[in-house]
């Protein structure tokens, strides 16, 4: 194996350089990842236009949502892990091991977390690293590909496992129940798409009237059955009363980020209604808080993954139940990395597939 590797790396707030690296050393208890196709995330994108810098400072390679071949071990290695074999991984880095969220498998939402691209080195690289540390804690941190899906589409199955955890682990969607989602993003899609795989009768996607068109073409092959416009406000509430027979919707999961769009679409739940917020942003919300009190609301705050999450949705991929195509627009090669971060910086790419070796 070659010393060097090819990778694409923050250099500095708006710097990014295709650079020459050294390739990561295996220890005894790591694995090492041979990357064969990555996906650029929305949360790739916030680091990348200057909104978010990495938290382990720069320089840092990017990206999180992988697909590859092991190609080396080291020798206190599990042997169900082999040299060969395809295997997409989680993004989680390290870990404390210890806290309330680590101990209870929520491993995600520990607060000494680092995960790839931005706490640590990431996966728009020739390899990515995954740390024995991290496999003690969490075993399955890494999975292996199905048979029937191919190194482009298994990155699409972080973003995925996402919307599996808020809609039915969280938000506990169940059979003929109305959700509705809102944004038209990885996480927006896959939710939506969750909810149709999970048998909601109505499937609402919450988007502005700017929304690409080709956007909704790939909502709705992803299973929604109504888009509602939050534009106006009073119009999209009376949409959801009429869907519902006035009662309301079940479940809201919301992934813009927009302070109003989270008060429409509680707005939009009957009496205990669940609400699961996806979405970073902190900006300042700048309505009350009364009706989680008086319509007994219940907010719940969303934060990645975790096995369970992954071993469903590698589940419904292997049954061939999980679209992993549609929402991609482009694929590009490592050398032209760059280009995929300004069109989706720009909104001319939905979801870019990054080829990095055959």
């Amino acid at each position: 194996m070659k010393d060097t590797m090819r990778a694409f790396v923050a250099v500095e707030r708006g710097r990014y350089e295709l650079r020459e690296v050294p390739v990561p050393q295996v220890g005894d208890d790591d694995i090492l990842i041979q990357v064969k196709a990555a996906a650029i995330c929305g949360s790739d994108v916030h680091v990348y236009d200057g909104h978010m810098d990495p938290l382990c400072g720069y320089p840092v390679i990017m990206g999180h949502e992988n697909a590859g071949v092991i190609v080396a071990k080291g020798r206190n290695v599990p042997e169900r892990w082999q040299v060969g074999d395809r295997v997409t991984s989680e993004n989680t880095i390290d870990t404390c091991g210890t806290c309330y969220a680590c101990i209870t498998g929520d491993y995600v939402a520990c607060e000494s977390r680092r995960g790839m691209g931005i706490g640590a080195d990431g996966c728009l690289a020739e390899y990515v690293l995954i740390p024995g540390k991290i496999l003690r804690q969490v075993p399955d941190v890494i999975f292996h590909i199905p048979d029937n899906v191919s190194f482009e589409e298994a990155p699409l199955m972080e973003p995925a496992a996402n919307g599996y955890k808020a809609v039915f682990q969280e938000g506990r969607l169940m059979a003929g129940e109305t959700a509705v989602v809102s944004g038209a993003g990885a996480l927006g899609l896959y939710s939506a798409h969750m909810a149709a795989l999970g048998g909601a009768a109505h499937v609402v996607l919450l988007v502005r009237k700017s929304t690409d068109p080709a956007k909704l073409e790939m909502a709705r092959k992803m299973g929604v059955t109504d888009v509602i416009y939050s534009d106006d406000p009073d119009a999209a509430l009376a949409k959801v009363a009429g869907l519902t027979g006035g009662f309301g919707a079940d479940l809201f999961v919301e992934t813009t980020g927009v302070p109003a769009v989270l008060q429409l679409g509680m707005r939009a739940l009957h009496v205990k209604g669940r609400a699961v917020r996806i979405a970073i942003n902190d900006a300042p919300y700048g309505f009350g808080l009364d009706d989680i009190t008086l319509r007994s609301i219940e907010l719940i705050g969303h934060m990645g993954y975790n096995t369970i999450s992954w071993r469903n949705t590698i589940n419904l991929a292997r049954a061939g139940k999980l679209d992993l195509t549609s929402i991609v627009t482009h694929t590009v090669s490592l050398d032209e990395c760059a280009h995929g971060f300004n069109m989706m910086v720009s909104r001319e790419a939905g979801k870019v597939i990054v080829k990095i070796a055959d």
